[in-house]
């Protein structure tokens, strides 16, 4: 049986980059078979908690059925799936569609099966189902399954910027810092170092996916706003908290490691209200990953954001392994970067 995988369509290539990573993460032997984007086809049905530690994902489940993409037989297609479902279970479905046509539009798909089942005799209920189906087409083929798991987009949200105690522009979206986590591609109980920590969005997602996690900042006020927000989401116990420059701390920690640092995930100072004591921002990251050099095996892996797509031309010791452009405005794009200690 095969699974299937529903990314965010927002950027082109990170949702994709992100699966991969977590998958990664996981340890899972899960194989792509094709990748539509925003649609992807998977070997087998996806391990529920895939879903849940993405943030660039709708949802994931397992295909039981495609078809033509025709209306009516999207409806028998429905009725199959649901045969064996009593009738005293609720039902809830979602559909998505990239297709052109209007009979193949989300809302008349979505308007179509409502009401059909409406009349029963299952008990449709979005907000409270017992089961859960999708219906998803790009136009070519209809799939038809069992949703298995969703991502928790409510949850993500409550820990945007606003909603903390402590907040900042230039803080990063739980979104992009889940998807950003996802990349480093390693398994959960490892050591992420952040040495540009701010208020601490980055690694309060790491820790939430069960990584081990330590954060410098040098700014006295947003370092204990980041350790108010920490206090707030209750991740105190995995995340330790430094005060002073990352590029006289970093040598410190490690040596108190045994086994030094798995990796590095760090939003650095590049936009114009961070402050970086009057250095280039380039030239402090580049300190900042010297420093962590020694830390760091062989194949570590190094996730962070830039406004410089040509960085790694600047940074000795690491080779990049992936870019990704993500559009802010017009006249601005940022770029997730992928490293590995070389």
């Amino acid at each position: 049986m095969k699974g299937l995988v529903y990314l965010s369509g927002e950027y082109q290539d990170l949702p994709l980059g992100e699966l991969r990573g977590a998958l990664r993460s996981m340890s899972s032997d899960l194989k792509i078979q094709e990748d539509r984007r925003p649609l992807i086809i998977t070997d087998r049905p996806p391990h529920p908690d895939l879903a849940k530690r993405m943030g660039h994902c709708h949802f994931t489940g397992e295909i039981r059925y495609s078809c033509d993409p025709d209306i009516n037989d999207i409806k028998r297609a429905v009725e199959e799936l649901l045969v064996d479902i009593s009738k005293n279970e609720s039902v809830s479905f979602r559909v998505k569609s990239t297709a052109r046509s209007k009979e193949l539009a989300s809302g008349n798909i979505f308007a179509q099966l409502e009401e059909r089942l409406i009349k029963g005799p299952w008990k449709l209920r979005h907000r409270s189902s017992i089961c859960k189906f999708f219906v998803v087409t790009d136009g070519g083929s209809v799939y038809i399954g069992w949703i298995n798991s969703e991502t928790d987009r409510s949850s993500l949200l409550s820990r945007r910027g606003p909603q903390m105690p402590y907040n900042r522009p230039v803080g990063m979206d739980p979104r992009m810092a889940r998807a950003m986590t996802n990349l480093l591609g390693i398994p959960k109980g490892r050591v992420i170092l952040d040495p540009f920590m701010g208020p601490g969005g980055l690694i309060m997602e790491a820790a939430i996916l069960g990584y081990k996690c330590i954060g410098i900042e040098r700014d006295p006020e947003i370092l204990r706003g980041a350790e108010e927000n920490i206090l707030f989401t209750g991740l105190d116990d995995t995340i330790e908290t430094n005060l002073g420059d990352c590029r006289n701390i970093i040598p410190d920690i490690i040596g108190k490691r045994e086994k030094g640092l798995d990796c590095i995930l760090t939003d650095p100072p590049f936009g114009k209200g961070s402050s970086t004591n009057g250095m280039e921002p380039l030239e402090l990251m580049a300190e900042a990953l010297g420093k962590a050099y020694n830390g760091l095996k062989k194949g570590s892996p190094v996730v962070f954001d830039t406004n410089d797509p040509e960085i790694h031309d600047k940074l000795e010791g690491y080779s990049v392994r992936e870019t990704y452009p993500i559009r802010v405005h017009r006249s601005m794009t940022r770029y997730i970067i992928r490293m590995e200690r070389k």
